[in-house]
């Protein structure tokens, strides 16, 4: 669980992030992917997040994406709602400074979507939205239900 301490320590680190290696923090985006299912497991959420960052890595740097220093980061906050269960994941990513950022996320969401088709279901949605708070809507506390952090 994230203390209130911790999430303070957090929210500042990702404040003051500074660019190295040629990498960036998209802080003015927030990203969210959703579920349509009730009561998803959320081992089985990250395993498609970690999913959908390799397939993204993959697409945009081929082969040795892994050992990529300028490899796309995603700091993903896992959360689910209190009455319905749903759960949804708020991101901030770190992306390599020379590639253009609304590509990226065009990519990113034609994997989602892509996903859906090649799977045949429709439990995930995308959505980018700039929000000058990307950040402190990203690393809230508003319930016991929102206390996963995943960096992929």
């Amino acid at each position: 669980m994230i203390t209130d301490i911790n999430r303070d320590k957090l929210r500042n680190a990702l404040y003051e992030f500074t660019p190295q290696d040629r990498n960036i923090l998209l802080k003015d985006k927030l990203i969210t992917i959703t579920t349509s299912k009730t009561n998803y497991s959320v081992e089985t959420f990250k395993k498609k997040i970690r999913l959908f960052n390799a397939m993204l890595n993959k697409m945009i740097f081929k082969r040795r994406w892994k050992r990529h220093i300028n490899r796309i980061v995603f700091f993903t906050f896992i959360e689910k709602s209190p009455t319905n269960e749903l759960l949804h994941c708020h991101m901030i990513i770190r992306v390599p400074e020379y590639l253009n950022s609304n590509e990226i996320l065009c990519s990113f969401n034609a994997i989602v979507i892509r996903f859906k088709d090649d799977y045949d279901n429709y439990e995930f949605e995308f959505d980018c939205r700039e929000r000058w708070n990307a950040i402190k809507y990203s690393t809230k506390q508003f319930s016991t239900y929102n206390d996963n952090l995943v960096i992929n």
